[in-house]
């Protein structure tokens, strides 16, 4: 577990790192673009700037800077807590640049994952992509790299529309074909896969069971 800085430094790190990566949404961008978390939030990791700086484990000659997303995970925005189901409701969607949060919500998704909460408020690093040659693979690649794991659908969702209202980035789609990344839990009844991807302005596609297609690959996340 990484050191962390005092309460009192958190909003000079903030400063520092939007400075540093245009691929970061801290505390200061929840306000701005969503809603004020309330409650505790944890101090950002004083070694963040040595991580962010170091090679990237999945593409050759980056840095995790240039291919990674590092973002707030808050438990609740404005008093409401942050599910799959409320995110949407929290979003100004107008002003953001989205017709909807999820333009396809598979309704299996939103009856057996929908309501999970965050009962802690954390901060993540994700690849901004799926990881190469991850389609239509295992988790073995954990194996060699134990930092990191599957997303959460939750966490896959906060990600990738965080990137796209703050940046207009579009991530997990290319020009060729949709993007999913495979998520860590499954439906309850067939055992399968969540995904997330497909994102443009319309908004994100939420499902299952994409894992055997040529469009589904893994994302990589890292919690603090």
């Amino acid at each position: 577990m990484s050191a962390l800085v005092p309460i009192g430094d958190y909003q000079r790190n903030d400063r520092k790192i939007a400075i540093n990566t245009d691929n970061f949404f801290g505390l200061s961008h929840w306000e701005k673009y969503i809603g004020s978390p309330i409650g505790f939030i944890p101090e950002i990791p004083v070694d963040i700037d040595g991580v962010l700086e170091s090679p990237c484990p999945f593409w050759d000659d980056k840095k995790i800077k240039d291919t990674h997303m590092l973002v707030l995970i808050p438990t609740n925005i404005n008093g409401t807590p942050l599910t799959i189901n409320n995110f949407e409701t929290l979003l100004n969607l107008e002003d953001l640049g989205l017709t909807s949060a999820y333009r396809g919500f598979d309704q299996i998704i939103k009856k057996d994952l929908g309501c999970n909460a965050i009962y802690r408020s954390y901060w993540v690093l994700m690849t901004r992509d799926v990881i190469p040659e991850s389609k239509n693979k295992e988790l073995e690649m954990f194996d060699k790299n134990e930092l990191y794991n599957l997303p959460t659908t939750l966490e896959a969702i906060i990600c990738i529309l965080t990137e796209y209202i703050k940046n207009r980035t579009t991530c997990f789609k290319d020009d060729r074909e949709p993007v999913f990344t495979r998520c860590s839990e499954t439906t309850e009844k067939d055992k399968l896969p969540a995904v997330v991807g497909s994102l443009n302005e319309k908004g994100l596609f939420l499902t299952h069971d994409f894992f055997d297609d040529d469009f589904g690959g893994i994302a990589a996340i890292r919690r603090f």
